[in-house]
């Protein structure tokens, strides 16, 4: 456990060359370890650890931090939040988590010549990331060319609950009853969605797949683009006739969307 002058002092440190590179070093060397720790199974056919995932940890980076004032602890908590985003969200079962977690755990031991920074990067009580917040006008964090980009560490995640079930009310009001409970995994899946789906277009991206709820993957999605502001677009398909869904629909369905988002500059 990081003790509160530990956490103080961290708060107060600048970010050094130093510590940017052992960043690169332990994200470098726990990528090489995971490529070959997981036997290759049709459940983990997911688990593709290549240069893109590396890359987007940085870009991620790059794009969270604010524009100045950057503490040591600021940049630890979102590259360890990052880390876990890139590699631990994948994980099938509680075993391969721990495993990671191990991993991470030895790369940093290795590499920081600090015990405050290896302790806040294996502390389990991480804090909600998260670039909504409540206030009169529920507004977001936004960047200076309208992105969100602060996102950043909230020790006290009733604003994003508060803003989130803001957004829960306004949906219904206008589209119908949106069922979703605001459990933690959720507040923080929400969090991410959103603010991944506002980054730049080569990172601002993401597939959910939904294991024994296949209607809460639908659910995000709405909730995100009614606070994003954006449009949810279904393909034509049918459950009662699969059959008659064929991969050129398909295919005008996705060229459809592409132009409305893409030429016609929809969200």
């Amino acid at each position: 456990k990081l003790s509160e002058m530990s956490e103080d002092r961290l708060s107060q440190e600048e970010i050094t060359p130093e510590l940017v590179d052992n960043i690169i070093r332990i994200t470098i060397d726990i990528q090489d370890r995971l490529r070959t720790m997981y036997l290759p199974t049709k459940e983990r056919c997911h688990y593709l650890f290549t240069f893109r995932t590396i890359a987007n940890i940085f870009r991620n980076l790059l794009v969270s931090l604010k524009p100045k004032d950057n503490t040591a602890k600021d940049l630890l908590l979102l590259w360890t939040h990052e880390m876990t985003a890139g590699y631990s969200y994948r994980m099938i079962n509680t075993v391969d988590k721990e495993r990671f977690q191990q991993t991470f755990a030895m790369s940093a031991k290795k590499h920081f010549g600090k015990d405050d920074y290896v302790s806040l990067c294996i502390n389990q009580d991480q804090p909600l990331f998260s670039s909504l917040v409540s206030s009169d006008s529920y507004q977001t964090y936004e960047g200076s060319d309208g992105t969100l980009r602060e996102y950043r560490a909230m020790p006290d995640p009733s604003g994003v609950i508060d803003r989130m079930q803001h957004n829960i009310s306004e949906f219904n009001k206008q589209m119908g009853n949106l069922d979703i409970h605001l459990y933690d995994c959720t507040i923080s899946l929400l969090s991410r969605v959103v603010h991944v789906l506002n980054n730049p277009h080569d990172i601002g991206h993401v597939l959910l797949v939904a294991d024994g709820c296949c209607d809460i993957a639908n659910k995000i999605a709405c909730l995100t683009a009614s606070i994003l502001g954006a449009t949810v677009v279904s393909p034509t398909y049918s459950p009662e006739n699969p059959s008659n869904y064929l991969l050129a629909d398909f295919c005008a369905d996705f060229t459809s969307a592409i132009v409305e988002a893409g030429v016609k500059g929809k969200k």
